[in-house]
């Protein structure tokens, strides 16, 4: 098991309305939450009210993404700004051919909880497992490779004996994809020493 956790990992509750995972009775932070320190640096001269809709707009997409999965997306209700990101996700679909095993995936330890958008397998390599999160940004940040480190790590506690590797999907707004492997070891370092930084400040009431 990996350096990150600690005790077992299963299944939080999820409250969407404060966006909070409760897990072994108690509110664990999100990966969000413990990576805030390294996400404001690049975002953090953003208008709040930009990011607000930003994520929005990313929720939505997500939401119509996840119901294409399961078979039930009614196109006709789709917002024409979402029609080319839903285009790009069925694209990377047709030209990589996943076999999409979870979808919107929530996973906890007694130390921090996340939401995996795809885990999926490629019949290329059918012994390795990709932990995939959907992204509608205009960049791709390398502290997204921290985030995806955090999600293998509950990932393979709990669907332990598999290879993993883990990747961002980058729908465009022209209706094109960008998949990108994220492979820097110091990731899961990073994100174990934010976590350091999270639980010292609760501890300190930083």
């Amino acid at each position: 098991m990996s350096a990150i956790l600690t005790g077992e990992v299963g299944t939080p509750y999820f409250d969407q309305r404060l966006h909070r995972y409760t897990f072994g009775g108690k509110v664990v932070p999100s990966v969000t939450q413990i990576m805030r320190p390294i996400t404001e640096a690049a975002y953090g001269t953003i208008d709040p009210k930009v990011l607000s809709a930003a994520a929005d707009f990313g929720t939505a997409v997500h939401a119509a993404t996840e119901y294409l999965d399961q078979g039930v997306l009614d196109e006709s209700t789709l917002e024409p700004e979402w029609v080319p990101y839903v285009d790009a996700y069925k694209k990377w679909k047709s030209d990589l051919g996943p076999s999409i095993l979870q979808v919107e995936l929530r996973l906890a330890c007694d130390r921090f909880a996340g939401t995996i958008d795809r885990i999926v397998r490629f019949d290329a390599d059918p012994e390795t497992l990709w932990v995939v999160d959907l992204k509608t940004t205009s960049e791709l940040h390398p502290h997204v490779g921290v985030q995806l480190a955090a999600y293998v790590a509950l990932a393979d506690a709990k669907f332990p004996k598999h290879r993993w590797r883990r990747a961002a999907l980058q729908l465009k707004p022209n209706g094109n994809y960008e998949f990108r492997e994220y492979r820097d070891y110091s990731d899961e370092t990073c994100f174990v020493a934010l976590l350091g930084i999270h639980y010292w400040g609760r501890n300190h009431h930083v």
